[in-house]
């Protein structure tokens, strides 16, 4: 068998629509097709070291998802109103960043329909669809309105909430326990209850502030599943730091072991060692990125480089299946400060040099 070994921080997995969805792992700079990996053995190990998806710097603990408290407390995408769109305080001059609402939050924006555990209503930005679809694990939806903002939005769908759900039920979503509906059907339905609420908000917000979408179609969405779980047990990195099992299905933004299942966009900002393995024309057996004892080769993996702050300032290590050491290559003086993202261009070539000379001493 040959593998796979990366080292990185998580974000949440990238998806394009198919006939089945495609998923890719971003960690660190590196992104790692999921889809082939199913029926096959993964291993995913937090290094203990935690990371800022905004500002890179270390964090003891990952707020909102990856966020470091500073960020959280100071970010706009952080806000409340993120998640309560018709909270906006924009108007009232109170925004976090003003800069960053205009391009985020005054965009166009889609309420639609969901399927992915019984029939809900979401919101979502024009470029995000139908990625949002995806995320929430829903097998169904249909765009219903277009509004002119992330705050109209919020006004609408406060206004549908009222009739169905607006959150997605998660054990149910990844159990498969979720029927196929008439997906016209039911927003005709909807529509027709609130009909008088959503005429008044019409009127409270102008004449093409909402725009029905009555042309759409349904989108059907089919996931990477090879067997759903009939009890759901979520795995936990700040439980258990190293997580192993066979892939057995990807779903929103879950994967689906033989053994639990964990949602990688709870731990944005995580440094994780991935390890996967698959087999070789010749047979060969090599596990999680590390060559087997008594063989000679040197394993696949890629070189990478990590930073680390401590007391006295900035040092960088080799991490990886062929890194020789654990031994700094490089340390840098507290001030100036430097990021740790901004050291790696200017070192890696020279880092890659030295650890294929110390490979040749060196045993791992």
């Amino acid at each position: 068998m040959h593998s796979t070994q990366l080292v990185g921080t998580l974000a949440k997995m990238k998806t394009a629509l198919g006939d089945q969805v495609e998923y890719r792992l971003p960690v660190g700079d590196e992104r790692l097709d999921l889809n082939p990996f199913l029926g096959k053995p993964i291993k995913l190990t937090f290094t203990e070291q935690i990371f800022c998806t905004h500002c890179g710097r270390k964090t003891k603990k990952s707020f909102d998802q990856g966020y470091c408290y500073p960020c959280f407390r100071s970010l706009a995408q952080c806000d409340t109103c993120i998640i309560k769109p018709e909270q906006c305080h924009f108007e009232e001059g109170t925004c976090r960043e003003p800069d960053w609402a205009r391009n985020f939050c005054f965009q166009g924006h889609t309420v639609y329909l969901a399927n992915s555990s019984g029939i809900k209503v979401g919101i979502t930005r024009n470029d995000q669809v139908p990625t949002r679809w995806i995320d929430q694990g829903a097998i169904q939806a249909l765009p219903v309105f277009q509004v002119q903002n992330r705050f109209h939005s919020g006004l609408v769908e406060i206004t549908l909430g009222k009739y169905v759900a607006d959150k997605t039920r998660w054990q149910a979503m990844l159990k498969n326990q979720v029927t196929e509906l008439d997906m016209i059907a039911e927003r005709d339905k909807l529509l027709q209850q609130c009909q008088l609420e959503l005429d008044a908000l019409q009127d409270q917000l102008g004449e093409h502030a909402v725009v029905a979408m009555t042309d759409a179609q349904p989108v059907n969405i089919t996931y990477p599943v090879l067997e759903y779980p009939s009890k759901v047990v979520s795995l936990n990195f700040d439980k258990t730091p190293a997580i192993t099992g066979t892939l057995q299905g990807i779903k929103g933004q879950y994967l689906i072991l033989d053994n639990g299942v964990i949602n990688l966009r709870r731990f944005g900002g995580y440094e994780i060692e991935v390890g996967v393995t698959e087999p070789d024309a010749d047979g060969d057996t090599r596990e999680g990125g590390r060559r087997a004892r008594g063989r000679a080769e040197q394993p696949a993996g890629p070189l990478l480089l990590c930073a680390e702050r401590g007391g006295r300032g900035v040092a960088v290590h080799a991490r990886g299946s062929r890194a020789p050491h654990r031994k700094p290559y490089f340390t840098f003086e507290r001030r100036p400060r430097i990021h740790r993202h901004s050291i790696f261009a200017g070192l890696q070539e020279q880092c890659k040099h030295e650890a294929a000379d110390n490979n040749q001493n060196h045993d791992h």
